[in-house]
């Protein structure tokens, strides 16, 4: 009689996890925004507070202490009235490429105007990064953070204050772009250091 007991409890509470599992994704609606604007904001890479240490150009700081802040303004056109379901953001119009461009060549193999953010991962508290394809899919058209960062991936050839500005296209074919930002971006130091 005691083995019916608990087997009796673990059925229930499979069949009440399927019934609401699958209510839910049945019945929920997506919720539908659109990108407004874009602004870049340079910061001081820290992973306590990502968003807390402004960048400053005279520190001459090298490239691996730079985070970029992209805040996207997004509008909400529909929101679902069913508490119970967990909400699915979908962009209306998707963004089909994100693009950084600097009036300055980086490396020899990224000169001015080509798209820094080949070369950049993205992360939201900078333990965890992700390259562009995964940041434009799992969080740009999907879901309804604001708030991200970019970090640059490699060592620059030369020191140089660079003109950045982003560019968000969207699958209609229209076009925003961000604020410019001026960042002097150093090279890492990695000449051999004496004992």
């Amino acid at each position: 009689m005691k083995s019916s007991r608990p087997t009796f409890l673990l059925f229930t509470i499979l069949i009440s996890t399927l019934l609401f599992n699958s209510s839910c994704d049945s019945d929920c609606s997506d919720t539908k925004f659109d990108i407004q604007s874009i602004t870049m904001s340079p910061k001081i890479l820290n992973q306590v507070d990502l968003g807390d240490l402004e960048w400053d150009n005279s520190l001459e700081l090298p490239v691996n202490n730079l985070a970029v802040e992209i805040r996207m303004n997004k509008v909400f056109s529909s929101i679902p009235d069913d508490d119970d379901c967990l909400p699915k953001y979908r962009i209306n119009n998707k963004v089909k490429n994100i693009r950084l461009l600097s009036n300055q060549g980086f490396d020899a193999a990224t000169p001015a105007g080509e798209d820094l953010f080949e070369i950049s991962a993205f992360t939201f508290d900078a333990r965890n990064f992700i390259e562009k394809a995964d940041f434009l899919s799992g969080f740009v058209n999907d879901s309804n953070f604001n708030r991200y960062y970019f970090v640059l991936n490699r060592n620059p050839d030369l020191q140089g204050v660079h003109r950045m500005v982003m560019y968000m296209d969207f699958e209609d074919g229209t076009s925003i772009e961000s604020n410019p930002i001026e960042v002097l971006i150093t090279p890492i130091d990695t000449s051999p250091q004496p004992d």
